[in-house]
């Protein structure tokens, strides 16, 4: 049976209505996002590094689901979580990016063609073969996480990746979340793959 999970929502003091959208979505899903907050400026990996520490920190004696302040979470978001644990000794993506330049060396050819003509797939967890972009909604079980290193400089989507690199990465789909990229307080950027056209797929029973 899992152990206590921790929720937590990484923000930053501007970004006040993009929590406001996202955190009772999360309540609605019976859980209790703890933000913890992060300066917006100036920007960049050390801030990030902080509040991913923090987070870190708050969930070792138990399990973390990481969020962005700026995600929608599906119907099925529930049972997608529930599922995320009874994984012990991966790490568990609920969100990655599209990245479609990249989409067949995570996925493998066939299952990336599927996805990209929209066809429908079974439910449930993929692994991954390659290293996943994105830290808008991630599961580190209490296994994982107490062996985690402690970020510095590096921000938490790089952070899980090397962890991930290491033992190993599943990926829900369709994504239980989509990422709104609401760039509120950040810097411009290109948003291109960074909302997921896996959340749209239909569902189907695994």
């Amino acid at each position: 049976m899992p152990g206590g999970l921790t929720v937590t929502i990484i923000s930053c003091e501007q970004r006040t209505a993009a929590r406001s959208r996202t955190v009772p979505q999360l309540q609605a899903a019976g859980l209790a996002p703890r933000i913890i907050l992060s300066p917006c400026s100036p920007a960049g990996a050390e801030g990030n590094a902080v509040a991913t520490r923090e987070a870190l920190n708050a969930a070792r004696e138990g399990d973390l689901l990481f969020c962005e302040d700026d995600i929608d979470l599906a119907p099925d978001f529930p049972d997608a979580l529930a599922l995320a644990r009874t994984i012990t000794d991966r790490v568990v993506y609920l969100y990655a990016h599209d990245a479609p330049t990249r989409m067949h060396r995570v996925y493998g050819a066939a299952l990336a063609q599927r996805i990209r003509n929209a066809q429908p797939i079974p439910t449930g967890l993929y692994q991954a073969h390659a290293d996943v972009m994105g830290g808008q909604c991630v599961y580190l079980p209490a296994a994982i996480l107490q062996r985690t290193p402690q970020p510095h400089r590096m921000p938490c989507d790089q952070l899980f990746a090397a962890v991930a690199r290491d033992a190993g990465a599943l990926i829900r789909l369709p994504h239980a979340v989509q990422h709104r990229a609401d760039r509120t307080a950040r810097p411009p950027a290109d948003s291109a793959g960074k909302t997921s056209r896996r959340y749209h797929l239909p569902r189907m029973e695994g």
